[in-house]
């Protein structure tokens, strides 16, 4: 069950009935209205909230609600549209860059799977833009080719940047060979810190008196001169094939970054093309969009066929939350109406055990459904503690009151903090005595965490968590309290019960 409420554009009444009920007109001033058109708009626009806040689950579910009654309704197909490509809006299709970002794929493959009528008035409109997504795909693809190619050529990049220095350090070995040799000499030798040139003219000195020695003047001067020129030669001969090899790998390199710019250059004149394509196109989108939305007519006889509890129903006191009047069964209209205020209940509310269907709503989470069956169920009796406790616990998004502990995580909007205390007011000001303690004792407990919250922040900031533990410990008390007198009141009906049952 799906509850709604409307206010008449005419004289102002309100009334609140379920999605699934259809009215003909108020039961205030008789204005005739399209039901179906009236829970539309307001489906669409709770779904069109849920898209700007990026709920796209539950705006998808919306806008397939519409498309249920209506399957060609243009804000329907194109909601469900955005709700699979998780766009909040249409505007973000406006630009073909931010309409790639989105689940395109998606959107097309819905379009083509709902094979719009072509006779349809949003027919031209979803073929256009089908034609534009088309075109954000490809962009989409680009995007992601250019990204990779840049990778690519970053990786490049860095891989000649490595060769280069090999290179480099190859061409350089030679001679770096010999100066660690003659700085090795002096070192053992006992000798002063010298550079590695000064290194490798000692070492050159070095060989030389040897050879001198070992030999004569003349003689070890040639060798010398033979010997030096030998090893300069092969080791230049080695570092020049070494930095060939590096060489080679990096004009390699440079062609793959070279063939890549080319690519990149093609692929970003093709996405220029694009959206400037797009571009154009867009405005004419805007011009396609249909005018109006259809909507449905239904008859009398078919709300009783679709309603007949309603005809058949016995009449409940069910009073009107606003002003305390009882309300009126107008089996007609499905309504129980206020003749004094101008509000109204769809009377498909009242079938059945009202508080029951509260508490189911209250265990799925359905909060907003089960706040408004007990509020209904109030209507009827309304010192009812269970519908009075439900209400609040709907209202603190808590199934039970198991859900409601403090903790150090423990955080309360402000405005559900007042929503709350409302709530409890509102139920203190109603219930019966022998419950008011149990109110009490909420409305204390809701404004202990606040005042937590903030003593939790400043334990954290002074290292002094005192305070916070003896507010945590007041809560404790509270709520094991209350937690005794909610049990103790629900064992105490169930005795009543079993009293009255076992009465012959």
């Amino acid at each position: 069950m799906k509850l709604k409420s409307y206010t008449c554009g005419k004289c102002g009444g309100v009334l609140n009935v379920e999605k699934s009920q259809r009215i003909l007109d108020c039961p205030f001033c008789q204005n005739s209205f399209r039901s179906a058109s009236f829970h539309r708009d307001e489906i669409l626009k709770q779904a069109a909230a849920n898209l700007r806040r990026k709920e796209f689950s539950s705006a998808g579910d919306k806008y397939r609600e519409i498309l249920e009654y209506e399957p060609e309704n243009y804000d329907g197909l194109l909601g469900n549209l955005l709700s699979i490509g998780k766009v909040p809006s249409v505007a973000q299709l406006s630009d073909i860059r931010n309409a790639s970002k989105y689940d395109v794929a998606g959107m097309l493959d819905y379009l083509k799977s709902e094979e719009i009528d072509d006779s349809s008035i949003s027919a031209p409109y979803f073929e256009k833009l089908t034609s534009l997504l088309k075109k954000a795909q490809r962009y989409k693809a680009l995007t992601a080719q250019l990204e990779r190619i840049r990778k690519e050529n970053q990786l490049q990049y860095e891989s000649i940047t490595g060769e280069k220095n090999k290179r480099d350090s190859a061409e350089e070995s030679i001679t770096f060979f010999f100066e660690l040799l003659g700085l090795l000499l002096i070192a053992l030798a006992g000798g002063h810190r010298y550079t590695g040139t000064e290194a490798l003219i000692f070492l050159g000195i070095a060989v030389l008196m040897v050879l001198i020695t070992v030999t004569d003047p003349l003689t070890g001067t040639l060798a010398f001169l033979i010997l030096f020129g030998f090893i300069l030669v092969m080791g230049q001969l080695a570092a020049k094939k070494t930095a060939d090899k590096h060489q080679k790998k990096m004009d390699v390199l440079r062609e793959k970054t070279t063939a890549n710019h080319s690519e990149f250059m093609k692929i970003d004149e093709e996405m220029n093309a694009l959206a400037s394509s797009y571009a154009e196109g867009y405005p004419e989108l805007r011009k396609l969009r249909p005018q109006g939305a259809s909507a449905l007519v239904v008859s009398q006889e078919r709300l009783k066929r679709e309603n007949p509890e309603v005809f058949s129903l016995e009449e409940k006191k069910v009073f009107c939350a606003k002003c305390g009047a009882p309300l009126v069964l107008d089996r007609e209209r499905s309504l129980y109406a206020c003749k004094f205020c101008g509000v109204a209940s769809g009377a498909s509310l009242f079938i059945g055990n009202v508080f029951d269907k509260a508490q189911k709503a209250l265990s799925e989470k359905e909060f907003e459904e089960a706040e408004i069956c007990f509020a209904h169920s109030l209507m009827m009796k309304p010192d009812d503690f269970g519908s009075l406790f439900g209400r609040i616990l709907a209202e603190g998004r808590w199934t039970s009151l198991q859900d409601f502990m403090l903790d150090q995580g423990t955080h309360i909007p402000p405005f559900r903090v007042r929503n709350l205390l409302t709530r409890i007011e509102e139920a203190e000001t109603h219930a019966k005595e022998e419950d008011r303690k149990i109110f009490m004792n909420m409305k204390e407990l809701v404004n202990i965490v606040p005042r937590a919250e903030v003593l939790f922040k400043e334990s954290k900031r002074t290292k002094e968590e005192a305070p916070w533990f003896e507010e945590k410990n007041r809560f404790d008390i509270i709520w094991n309290e209350t937690n005794l007198l909610v049990y103790a009141r629900s064992d105490r009906k169930t005795h009543i019960t079993e009293q009255i049952t076992s009465c012959p």
